[in-house]
Formats: structure tokens, C-alpha cells, sequence
């Protein structure tokens, strides 16, 4: 997704991030926060997109919640001197609430502003639109995670899974306006 942005002629965007801990605290993603997180997929996710984008900034919500997206979307869009091209979230729903964010602020998707989340959930609040975003294989995830848990029970180690995400792209990205 960091990919596609970059594609696109993003260079100047935010993350928004899921918790880094139990804690659920919203703030700037420091060095020292990152060292301290425990939710593994939420640095694996950051350290994804910081490979295309290793100087993005990036706010960890207190959630996954529309909400959150709109909050810290409000803090990342306030100040026009300061604001990035695209913000990429790591998930769908605090993607919703960064739009929401946009739009308060007046700012058109994707033309001011690119937007794009991480599930490849239906999310009520798009409209008609579509969200770019990472689709998870959800039912084969379920069913993984079912098989591992009887391997487990059983007495048996659990093994590493591999699956495959997707990049579907909407209407929420494109190239950054000139």
C-alpha cells in the first residue's frame, strides 16, 4: 500500500497506527514507543510502510475506531504548512475517520488529500466511495487460526501460517495535488 502511494508521487505522508500496547495510547510513534510496543502487528505494519517511507511520521490511536481516525486525522490535517499528501492508516475503520476528518476541514478525497486504510472491510460512512485499502483473506484467517488452536489443544505445536493481503484500490487515492 506504501507502494502505491509512492507510485502515485506521494512523498510527504502521516501513518496513522493501530495501539502499541495494552495501554491504548494516542500520541506521536517515537523510537522509545516502538521499543516498548507489544502488539507486534501493529510495528510490523509500521516498519512495512517505513521502508518506502522511512520519515513519515506517525500518531498511534487509542483504538481502532472511527473516532480515533477522526481525532488524530484532525490533528494530522489542522495546519496547511505542515499537512502530508496522503495518510495511510492501519485499518479501515480509522481510515473512515480520517476522511471525516478531511472533510470537516473542507479537503476533497483524494484530490487534496490521499486516504487509505488496511482489512478490506464493508465500513458504513464512505458513501459511494471506495477505500483503498489492504484486503485480509478474513475466512482464511479464521480458519487457520481454528485449525492452529485444535493443533494446540491437542497437545500439538503450532505452526507458522503464511497468507496473502491484497491491494485493493478505490477512489480515496491518487496523485498528489500540484
Amino acid at each position: 500500500l506504501a507502494r502505491h502511494l509512492h507510485d502515485l508521487g506521494h512523498r510527504d505522508i502521516a501513518i496513522v497506527t493501530l495501539s502499541l500496547g495494552a495501554q491504548r495510547q494516542r500520541g506521536p510513534v517515537t523510537a522509545e514507543r516502538i521499543a516498548e510496543a507489544t502488539i507486534g502487528v501493529t510495528v510490523d505494519r509500521l516498519e512495512g510502510t517505513r521502508r518506502v517511507f522511512p520519515d513519515a511520521p506517525a500518531i498511534s490511536a487509542a483504538g481502532s475506531l472511527i473516532d480515533e481516525g477522526l481525532v488524530v486525522g484532525r490533528e494530522l490535517l489542522a495546519d496547511p504548512g505542515t499537512r502530508p499528501t496522503a495518510i495511510l492508516a492501519q485499518s479501515d475503520l480509522l481510515a473512515v475517520g480520517v476522511i471525516r476528518a478531511a472533510e470537516e476541514l473542507g479537503l476533497r478525497v483524494p484530490e487534496d488529500v490521499s486516504v487509505a486504510g488496511f482489512d478490506g472491510i464493508a465500513v458504513d460512512g464512505l458513501g459511494d466511495r471506495a477505500l483503498t485499502t489492504v484486503v485480509q483473506p478474513a475466512v482464511e484467517k479464521g480458519r487457520v487460526a481454528g485449525e492452529q488452536i485444535a493443533r494446540m489443544l491437542a497437545g500439538e505445536p503450532g505452526e507458522t501460517q503464511d497468507l496473502t493481503c491484497v491491494v485493493r484500490v478505490g477512489d480515496t487515492t491518487g496523485p498528489p495535488s500540484r
